[in-house]
């Protein structure tokens, strides 16, 4: 099986490298570890329908294509945990400290967001003769990764962005630090198959986005001080104040 960022493909101009990703994916024109770099965007996905927003030319912005057949399908937690952990690696190359990962897998340096993940799956069912178990097939997923590296004029809309060149000071070949990314995937997806999620797990919560300390969370119209404890291993966050409280993502906001 061919390493992540083995094969990059560099597009010139693009809607979303996660639709090109997926119509390459749904054409069986894509093999594993198959990277498609958009130096362009016009209509970037972030999380949750919003619009990824990024200067041309001057940012990651890339999807990979990641065959998941031999995952089991419950796990898909466990690969955002590990492309989070890469992304962390990456950033702190040369960022040495303050980056942590917001859950579920944005990447933060301070209380500023520096990146984030969108990850597509595509899912195939099982037997469906109304007699065997219904089992569905986790055939592949599509990771989008965006990370701020040379803008440092952003959107008044973007309530707290950052990029590494505000941070360090320095100008980045953007297609350089792509690859350099692409081997902390590698090195996390191979880690993911060789069964050690309990230290990737255990690392994720330890970089976790104000762990231990309080915040305010917002459900509908209700803000909640409480302090972080952690994510559980199904992907759920978890408050100090409450053991039973579980917090799927998409049920709370962060008020920052």
């Amino acid at each position: 099986m061919p390493s992540i960022g083995n094969n990059i493909i560099i597009l010139n101009r693009i809607d979303s490298s996660n639709n090109y990703a997926m119509q390459q994916v749904h054409a069986g024109l894509a093999e594993h570890g198959q990277v498609w770099f958009a130096l362009e965007q016009t209509a970037g996905k972030g999380q949750r329908g919003k619009e990824w927003k990024a200067a041309p030319s001057e940012n990651i912005t890339m999807s990979i294509a990641l065959k998941t057949n031999k995952l089991p399908i419950d796990q898909q937690f466990r690969l955002s945990v590990a492309v989070s952990l890469a992304i962390l690696d990456f950033f702190t190359m040369y960022v040495s400290t303050n980056v942590s990962i917001k859950w579920p897998n944005d990447l933060y340096w301070c209380d500023r967001k520096a990146g984030g993940v969108l990850i597509e799956n595509i899912v195939s069912g099982g037997s469906n003769d109304g007699v065997s178990p219904f089992i569905a097939n986790w055939k592949w997923a599509v990771i989008g990764i965006g990370i701020n590296i040379n803008q440092t004029d952003f959107s008044d809309d973007l309530p707290n962005p950052v990029s590494l060149q505000q941070i360090t000071g320095e100008k980045y070949d953007v297609i350089v630090l792509a690859k350099q990314l692409c081997s902390k995937l590698e090195m996390y997806w191979q880690q993911l198959h060789s069964g050690q999620w309990a230290t990737i797990f255990e690392r994720y919560n330890q970089h976790l986005f104000k762990k231990g300390k309080a915040v305010r969370l917002r459900k509908k119209n209700v803000v909640m001080p409480c302090t972080i404890r952690g994510v559980s291993e199904d992907g759920k966050l978890l408050i100090e104040e409450d053991e039973n409280m579980r917090f799927d993502w998409g049920d709370v906001k962060w008020e920052l």
